[in-house]
């Protein structure tokens, strides 16, 4: 007995979809891209953008001066184990640390899950524990960046901000 085309079509149909959803697995195990900007210090002149692989580094009277900074593929997952450890999520939003002046404080742009997520710190950690756990983060990356040789070979902090 013959079969119809309709019946050739469906089967062809069936095959495209279970293939586009086998697509669609595979690129869901390689895992959504986890990026982020940090910026930090005073004025937030100090950056450090993991998805242009750059770190600009505030030399105060000097200006601001920029080079080419990769984290490894170790170092990006042990800040992303540490995110997901705190519950990054529920930092979202403007976080309010103890204000000084001039302001200061660490902002994160995270390309999170598929997502943006915004988190601001403002001012110095106090003492409760969301606070110890931002500056956790915080010091993990800041050690990351200033054990780079590339951040090595930048010129030195001239000057200081009152």
């Amino acid at each position: 007995m013959r079969r119809p085309k309709a019946f050739a079509y469906c089967k062809l149909a069936a095959l495209i979809i279970l293939a586009l959803m086998l697509n669609g697995c595979a690129n869901n195990l390689q895992g959504d891209p986890f990026e982020f900007v940090m910026k930090y210090g005073v004025m937030y002149k100090n950056e450090l953008n993991t998805h242009e692989n750059t770190f600009t580094k505030d030399l105060v009277m000097d200006g601001v001066v920029t080079t080419d900074l990769t984290l490894s593929e170790q170092q990006m997952n042990d800040i992303r184990k540490q995110m997901e450890q705190m519950d990054i999520e529920s930092y979202r939003g403007t976080n309010e640390g103890n204000i000084m002046e001039p302001s200061s404080g660490y902002q994160f742009d995270i390309q999170w899950e598929g997502k943006p997520l915004l988190v601001d710190w403002r001012g110095v950690f106090g003492d409760d524990k969301k606070a110890e756990q931002m500056r956790k983060l915080t010091q993990l990356i800041i050690g990351m960046i200033e054990s780079n040789d590339a951040y090595k070979k930048l010129p030195a902090i001239r000057g200081g901000y009152e």
